[in-house]
């Protein structure tokens, strides 16, 4: 039995009238839940979104990364990593961390990186401004050279040029501020809180030449990550972890011929070409996209949109006005 849309509103009405007070209180408590739920919604989404931030901006695009544990890693693995199929790149990483002992600052602790400088500052979204344009390639990569986030400098007072006192693995050692880094996010950033060492340096410092704490891989999307760990093992490197890379952002492009024939096999169509836009705010549309759909059962392009959204929200659902056989549409992304 379906009661008419009119008998509702006469109910709500009447009882509204009856009882005003008790109405406004019901609609109070109603909208107050909604609101801690969006709330409690957001937040946990923000601080995801942080620890997404703080993970991307040390690893950058890396997708796989190479450990020793305790013992770290040989340096000398690098050549030998870099010549694996699907490894696009691999750069060495020392992570530690210092304690100042000097002054009003004496007992902070700095975390630390060494990275290849000169290979590095562009890819990982960061930037280092140098006290002088024209400094010559040796103190830029000088052994006591220490580039600070902004936020850090501005809380201990340092500037480009300052001398600093910290103990790192049991010695205490005299470094320079030789620079701040700079980074292309807006707002805040781990950038802000760190400091950050050529490799070399890194390893003289914390007394670990010829080793790393790890080696970060970037890998083409042409080739399966399961595929590169299976062959990274094979070459005696087993401690092989898979990190989620989120710049660049996946797209259905990269999905290889093979991938395509096989969705169109298993009944799908595959998508298109990922359409082009502008960098800046992403457009809010009501309207869906126009797509050639080609239905993957008899090859006719005479296709007709049943509903934009399929058994998932990465699919479209699609009728072949052929065949008439109804079929999933991959969506580009």
């Amino acid at each position: 039995m379906i009661i008419p849309l009119s008998l509702y509103r006469a109910l709500i009405r009447a009882h509204a009238l009856q009882r005003p007070f008790r109405t406004l209180l019901s609609i109070a408590g109603v909208a107050l839940g909604v609101l801690a739920s969006v709330a409690i919604g957001t937040a946990n989404i923000q601080v995801l979104r942080s620890f997404e931030q703080a993970v991307t901006t040390v690893a950058g695009p890396a997708t796989l990364e190479i450990t020793g544990h305790d013992l770290g890693v040989d340096e000398a693995a690098i050549t030998a990593v870099r010549a694996v199929e699907g490894v696009v790149s691999a750069a060495p990483v020392i992570e530690e961390s210092v304690v100042v002992a000097q002054g009003n600052l004496a007992g902070q602790a700095l975390q630390v990186l060494g990275l290849d400088l000169l290979a590095e500052a562009g890819a990982r979204g960061f930037r280092i401004a140098q006290a002088d344009d024209d400094v010559a390639l040796e103190a830029l990569l000088a052994p006591d050279a220490l580039y600070l986030g902004r936020q850090v400098a501005a809380d201990w007072n340092l500037k480009a040029g300052s001398l600093v006192e910290v103990t790192a693995g049991g010695r205490v050692v005299q470094l320079r501020v030789a620079g701040l880094i700079h980074h292309e996010a807006v707002g805040t950033s781990l950038w802000d809180r760190l400091a950050v060492m050529d490799i070399a340096a890194a390893q003289l410092l914390f007394q670990s030449v010829g080793r790393l704490d790890r080696i970060e891989l970037v890998t083409t999307p042409n080739r399966p990550l399961d595929d590169i760990v299976a062959s990274l093992r094979r070459h005696g490197y087993s401690d092989v972890e898979v990190r989620v890379s989120l710049q660049p952002a996946w797209s259905t492009d990269w999905i290889t011929e093979e991938g395509r024939r096989k969705l169109a096999e298993a009944g799908y169509s595959p998508p298109g070409p990922t359409p082009r836009r502008a960098s800046g705010p992403i457009p809010l549309t009501l309207t869906t996209r126009p797509r050639a759909v080609t239905c993957p059962q008899c090859g006719s392009e005479q296709t007709r949109l049943i509903s934009e959204f399929g058994a998932t929200l990465c699919k479209a659902h699609y009728q072949c006005g052929t065949c008439g056989e109804p079929f999933d549409h991959v969506k580009e992304i």
